[in-house]
């Protein structure tokens, strides 16, 4: 099944005749792919309340066209600590999952910038990305051990980590999540984002616009990275 996140949604266009007589109000809703790509659907403007549809959901698309809720983005809490580090331990080998403690400190100090990916149907968390904020350019290995070097003000965001549970993989949501990662971001005014992968990884995260800057100042984990930026326009 393919998903979409919901980028914008405007007044569906009629023209001078306006809407037709005896239609619902109708919207338009641009629908994104995990890569970028964009296309227009047509929905009834009360289907979508009803169905507590807006924008930044990720939404899947029936035969007959209509769309349905599938996930949503809310930022972390206090509640949701457990989970999101059993999730990080299930996500990646003990050398590169952080530890408890710096998850339990970007929950507390950086819930701006700790977006959660929701399965509406069941209400359990899929995945998620997290950051801190700095002004510096350069991502360096106390970004994910010292919650010190979090700045608010900062204007770029370093990624520490991009998680996707693994029953949830293969379906898009990483390049949807950084979709919404990076909507987010704009919103708040922040230039850039900033992460390390693995060697393996570099293709996919060219995928979402990230930039390959090569091998990172990087050791984390005992593994060599590479650093990728992405200019949030």
């Amino acid at each position: 099944m393919k998903y979409y996140r919901i980028k914008t949604i405007t007044e569906a266009d009629y023209g001078c005749e306006g809407t037709p007589e005896n239609q619902k109000t109708q919207v338009a809703v641009l629908l994104e792919g995990s890569h970028g790509s964009e296309k227009w659907k047509n929905q009834d403007d009360s289907y979508l309340y009803e169905n507590g549809i807006g924008e930044n959901d990720i939404v899947s698309v029936s035969e007959e066209g209509v769309l349905e809720k599938r996930f949503c983005f809310r930022s972390v809490s206090k509640e949701d600590i457990d989970k999101v580090i059993h999730i990080e331990q299930v996500c990646f080998p003990p050398n590169e999952a952080c530890s408890a403690k710096q998850m339990k400190e970007r929950v507390e100090n950086a819930a701006e910038f700790f977006q959660l990916l929701v399965d509406v149907k069941n209400e359990t968390i899929a995945g998620f990305i997290n950051g801190v904020c700095t002004m510096e350019d350069k991502f360096k290995d106390e970004f994910f051990t010292d919650i010190s070097t979090h700045n608010v003000g900062g204007k770029n965001v370093m990624i520490c980590g991009v998680d996707v549970l693994p029953q949830y993989e293969g379906r898009g949501l990483a390049g949807l999540m950084m979709n919404g990662y990076k909507a987010r971001m704009k919103r708040m005014g922040k230039e850039k984002l900033v992460l390390t992968n693995l060697h393996r990884l570099t293709h996919f995260y060219e995928k979402m616009g990230f930039k390959d800057l090569g091998i990172a100042d990087s050791s984390w984990g005992g593994e060599e990275w590479h650093e990728m930026e992405f200019y949030i326009k």
